[in-house]
């Protein structure tokens, strides 16, 4: 029985019930779904690069944008999403490049609702989104853009990021599994070649996105503000409707991690909210096998303020929304129902895999999960 008091029961009563309808629905067959055909794109390409309060690590990621865009001879505009600071703070930033288009509020945004506000701006078929604390490499533009399809909704580059005793942290190819605690997602290791292939989703902050697509997936993930598990959602959204993720390591982006959200969060409100985020992408998606028993209990576990985050009405809502008008698909290919991921798929050393699209496989346990090496997306 999930919670201890009568008022928690009362407060996600609608969360609980939202949840147990979309169980009821989703044990209804469904086929995959195949893509809605999109009309073939104009030469173009729209950068939204969001920045809360940080114009020394813009005038690097600009500085990159600015080199690759000179290799590439197609029509461009490029927007920041400037947050959380003066507009003077950026007149130096605006004054070096006079062609920038600035959205600016100086209240503090979550990334998905900057990306929303950008997205509004955005005139051009193809998006790249790049946080502030990201630089592209010169000729990975190159690279993503010619993996353009009318199949495609994102294109992800290999992400190069070391930590402080130089350990590889971050690869941008990204997996996933589950354990006790739910679904884990984690950068795998790079594959041996630089041949494009699919993965579970392309990062929010530094991706090529197909703008149509993206425009709705970042509407309706504000849920997720400020920041985390929001660009899971897009990947395994587009997937579900019949669209390709892919992962190109031959572009190459550069990231410091987490250099605007540590100046802003402590260490353990950033963990709270990362947990929070993991737990509303499972309420979301039914990406588990748990069911809303399960489901609420692992709420009632949560902090109190994350209690009371994910007991909004918008909540209940869009778990209801998600649950029901996702249908499956494959995220590894057509002829691929499930997968071992034992037998080296991204290299995770679990003992079964379970496809989150497909919906076939086998969970992993608490009782008889195996800890990953790779380091954890989040």
């Amino acid at each position: 029985m999930w919670g201890t008091r009568l008022r928690q029961r009362l407060r996600l009563a609608p969360l609980y019930s939202a949840v147990a309808i979309a169980d009821r629905m989703s044990t209804r067959a469904a086929r995959p779904r195949l893509p809605v055909p999109m009309p073939p794109w104009r030469p173009g390409l729209s950068v939204v690069i969001p920045d809360r309060d940080a114009p020394e690590l813009l005038a690097e990621a600009l500085a990159s944008v600015e080199a690759a865009l000179s290799e590439f001879d197609e029509p461009r505009q490029v927007i920041v999403v400037a947050n959380g600071a003066p507009r003077g703070r950026y007149a130096a930033v605006v004054e070096k490049h006079p062609e920038l288009e600035v959205v600016h509020d100086p209240r503090p945004c979550g990334f998905s609702t900057a990306v929303g506000r950008g997205m509004r701006r955005v005139r051009h078929e193809w998006t790249l989104l790049l946080n502030n604390d990201m630089t592209l490499e010169r000729s990975s533009l190159g690279s993503l853009v010619a993996l353009r399809a009318p199949d495609v909704f994102a294109i992800a580059p290999q992400i190069l990021q070391l930590s402080a005793d130089g350990r590889r942290e971050e690869t941008g190819f990204v997996d996933w599994y589950v354990d006790g605690n739910g679904i884990q997602v984690y950068h795998a290791p790079v594959p041996g070649s630089d041949a494009p292939r699919a993965h579970l989703c392309a990062s929010g902050g530094a991706g090529l996105f197909r703008t149509a697509l993206l425009r709705r997936y970042a509407r309706d993930a504000r849920g997720y503000d400020p920041f985390y598990w929001e660009d899971v959602e897009w990947g395994l959204r587009a997937q579900r409707e019949g669209f390709r993720v892919l992962y190109c390591p031959a572009a190459r982006a550069r990231h410091r991690h987490r250099a605007t959200t540590a100046r802003f969060y402590t260490a353990q409100e950033i963990a709270r909210i990362v947990e929070r985020n993991r737990l509303l992408f499972e309420l979301r998606n039914a990406v588990t096998e748990n069911g809303a028993e399960r489901l609420l209990e692992r709420v009632c576990d949560q902090p109190y303020a994350s209690q009371r985050e994910l007991a909004s009405p918008v909540v209940a809502a869009t778990t209801v929304d998600n649950g029901v008008t996702l249908t499956p698909a494959m995220i590894y290919g057509s002829t691929m129902s499930w997968r071992d991921v034992t037998a080296g798929t991204n290299g995770a050393p679990c003992r079964t895999g379970y496809d989150l699209c497909s919906g076939r496989g086998a969970w992993l346990t608490a009782r008889n999960s195996v800890v990953p090496v790779p380091v954890k997306l989040y």
